[in-house]
């Protein structure tokens, strides 16, 4: 009897997890470095990129650059784990980036809303040099 009591409980525990759940096994020294891959906004077509992630403090600081256009939101961003889900609003704009590392591989998505412009919804797919 008591075998399958301590079984119940194990699978009791086991299905209280969420799916959701973030992974938090990403440090910032982790998301710190250059990485070159390809952008394309609203599904247009693919450019070569370089996103560049940078520590500042217990934040991120993150910019990229497509030809010789270079984005950047200007502060430190938060992270938790291997996710970056962050919204910056200042002087009418507001700028969305989020973004997962899986390993050395980094998906980014960013949009910047400026009063009722909304920019395009830009996606990256990059790999650490």
């Amino acid at each position: 009897m008591k075998p399958l009591a301590i079984l119940t409980l194990c699978l009791l525990i086991a299905g209280c997890g969420n799916d959701d759940d973030i992974d938090l096994s990403c440090m910032q020294s982790d998301w710190v470095g250059t990485y070159t891959g390809t952008r394309s906004c609203d599904g247009g077509a693919e450019v070569n990129v370089t996103v560049t992630i940078s520590a500042s403090g217990s934040q991120l600081m993150v910019s990229y650059v497509t030809g010789t256009t270079v984005v950047t939101p200007g502060e430190p961003i938060d992270f938790t784990g291997c996710q970056i889900d962050e919204d910056i609003v200042g002087q009418g704009a507001n700028y969305s980036i989020k973004a997962t590392l899986d390993g050395n591989e980094l998906e980014l998505e960013d949009r910047l809303v400026f009063g009722s412009a909304i920019g395009p919804l830009c996606q990256i797919r990059a790999t650490k040099n």
